[in-house]
């Protein structure tokens, strides 16, 4: 049975980086990646759906 997750909040200023980041095409592949995690966790996604990887 999967785990619940903690719940993180940003505001507004914060999540404009972080979206701006997650478009960026030069920035490093792996910051880019981790912004993604982060966006898809402020947007209450499933993790593993969205990263098409199995729980």
């Amino acid at each position: 049975m999967p785990r619940a997750g903690h719940t993180i909040e940003c505001d507004e200023k914060a999540r404009s980086r972080l979206e701006r980041l997650s478009r960026s095409r030069t920035e490093e592949a792996r910051l880019v990646l981790r912004t993604e995690i982060v966006l898809t966790c402020l947007a209450g996604e499933p993790l593993a759906k969205r990263m098409e990887i199995c729980p």
